[in-house]
Formats: structure tokens, sequence, C-alpha cells
């Protein structure tokens, strides 16, 4: 499997999987602000120049993003990906989220279907990816 790392600042990774056409991103410790938004924009400017429609995102360092982010996040990105026909994200999150935390995540994917994204919550990360090379 090739997979090249595309962003690394240290405090998030993202790579690209070549043979999936998969983009990976994973928070390394609590993150925000420029941070965040520079590692998310690469990793959409790669899906964009490879025709990639799958994102697989590891969630575990930072339980919520802060207001600012969330706005940017759905104003811009998720804008912006869904014009470059994303279709697949695999969300990998820590086995401690509870109440709350699965509360909001099955109300995103009902939010992302009405807007043709499939989103699905894994615990492991290879679960999250054999899910998403089983898709289109």
């Amino acid at each position: 499997m090739g997979k090249e790392v595309i962003f690394d600042n240290g405090k998030m990774t993202v790579w690209y999987y070549d043979d999936c056409k998969v983009i990976h991103h994973r928070f390394n410790e609590l993150i925000h602000g420029q941070d965040f938004r520079d590692g998310f924009t690469k990793g959409l400017e790669v899906l964009k120049e490879k025709g990639a429609v799958k994102w697989l995102g590891e969630e575990g360092k930072t339980k919520v993003l802060g207001r600012e982010d969330q706005d940017w996040a759905g104003r811009v990105w998720n804008t912006q990906m869904l014009e470059a026909g994303w279709k697949y994200w695999a969300m990998v999150q820590p086995k401690s989220v509870t109440g709350t935390g699965k509360l909001f995540a099955e109300k995103m994917i009902k939010d992302y279907a009405n807007l043709g994204v499939t989103v699905k919550i894994f615990e492991d990360v290879d679960s999250a990816l054999d899910w998403l090379r089983e898709q289109g």
C-alpha cells in the first residue's frame, strides 16, 4: 500500500493512500486555528488533485473543536469537499466516546447523508480503511 505523508505539523498528520485514493488525517495532540485549517486544506487540495472521494479521520486527541474551527469547517471546508465530489467518510473514535458524543455522531451521520456523504464510525484504522476500500 502506497501511503504518503502529505502534511505534518506535529499536531496533525495527513496521508494519501494511492492504492485506494483515501485521504487520512490524525490529530496527534489538541489542535485548533491555523494548524487545524492548514492540514485540512492540504488534504482537500490532494483530494481534488487525485480525484479522491474518501476521507479517513482519526479524531482521538481532539475531543471538541472550538466554535471558530467548527464554523470554518462547515462553511468553507465542507463546501469545497462536497464540490470536489466527496462521498465517504470513515471516522475513528475512541471506545470511550459515549453519551453526548455518540448522539452528536448519530446526528452528523444523518446530516451528511442528506448531503450525499456516507459516514461510518469505527474503533480502529484498519477496519475504517477496509470499509473505505470496499466503497466505489
